[in-house]
């Protein structure tokens, strides 16, 4: 018999929290509630429903077989004892009715299994109320109940609703394992492809396999990575060459200024001596300072929030322009 570890390989990296949570599960001592936290494309909706699915295994004690038909069912998505519920995006969008209505199932007998298990997705989304209201169902929850929530950070959550569930917080994987994520996930692209989308993205799989299938994120990268060189160099016309790709297309503007800014990042923290880096990445860490790389990191993250004004796309590039390269 294999033990619940088998429905966890194909999750990848995060060691520590597979350690902490396989044994549990095994010994059938999961705590009733449980908060997954992390940056979007880390997994938290996979280690989810791969929990779940370990739970409700018709194998025994804890174990996921994956061939039962439990298993089945949850691999499917159509389990009646898995139940999600998510927000519609956007702060404050997961509202109470959707709690009021959970909790109305939360008290019904599982359908077929000992357990009853409850996904909720975006936790973060949730409105103060939707979580005061969750509160008292996390106070007092159903012995058959599991309650498995996801955000992005714990401290976007009450503190009451913290307090009462046991908070596992995803980290990125490796080069190595996010080339073997991205092989996994049936990606055509190739080795020096997901280097490339590792060095500007980092060990976050799901943000490099959106990167690698997605043709427009791949486009708003490979401007971000030319930006970045110029920055690199000194030239504020190959800057302003590099920025003027972007004015005709505002709605790339700020995907790429994201990408620039975790180029820097990556050329402020690990340097250019750092294996798996982006090739701009490398550039900056050689050729500007710490002190360089912060101005220019905190100059264009200032820019973000002025494309929720509408500006006029060419001044706000030139003006962008011209403050970064006033920083090099």
């Amino acid at each position: 018999m294999k033990s619940a570890l088998c429905a966890f390989d194909v999750f990848l990296g995060n060691p520590a929290v597979k350690r902490q949570l396989v044994p549990m599960i095994d010994r059938g001592q999961l705590p009733h509630a449980l908060l997954i936290e992390g940056a979007g494309g880390l997994g938290k909706r996979t280690l989810a429903r791969l929990t779940a699915k370990a739970v409700l295994c018709k194998s025994g004690g804890g174990r996921s077989c994956g061939i039962c038909e439990s298993c089945k069912k949850a691999d499917k998505k159509v389990h009646p004892d898995i139940i999600t519920v998510e927000s519609t995006g956007g702060a404050r969008s997961f509202h109470v009715d959707e709690i009021r209505k959970l909790k109305s199932q939360a008290y019904v007998l599982p359908n077929e299994s000992e357990h009853k298990i409850f996904l909720l997705f975006n936790a973060h989304d949730m409105s103060v109320q939707a979580q005061n209201a969750l509160l008292k169902l996390l106070e007092e929850p159903p012995g058959y109940g599991l309650f498995i929530l996801t955000c992005e950070s714990s401290g976007q959550m009450l503190e009451t609703v913290r307090s009462r569930c046991m908070t596992l917080t995803l980290t990125e994987v490796s080069r190595e394992e996010t080339l073997r994520g991205a092989k996994q996930a049936g990606t055509k692209a190739l080795e020096d492809e997901i280097d490339f989308a590792y060095g500007l993205l980092g060990g976050n799989i799901g943000r490099v396999i959106e990167l690698l299938g997605d043709k427009e994120f791949a486009k708003a990268a490979k401007i971000a990575e030319n930006i970045a060189l110029s920055l690199a160099g000194d030239s504020e016309y190959e800057l302003l060459k590099a920025l003027g790709l972007l004015e005709k297309d505002k709605s790339k503007q700020q995907t790429v200024l994201n990408l620039l800014l975790r180029i820097i990042k990556n050329a402020v923290t690990a340097g250019a001596s750092d294996k798996g880096q982006s090739g701009a990445a490398v550039k900056l860490a050689e050729n500007r300072t710490v002190a360089e790389l912060a101005a220019l990191y905190t100059t264009a993250a200032d820019y973000l929030p002025l494309y929720d004004y509408n500006p006029n796309n060419t001044l706000l590039l030139t003006a962008l322009c011209s403050s970064l390269y006033q920083k090099i």
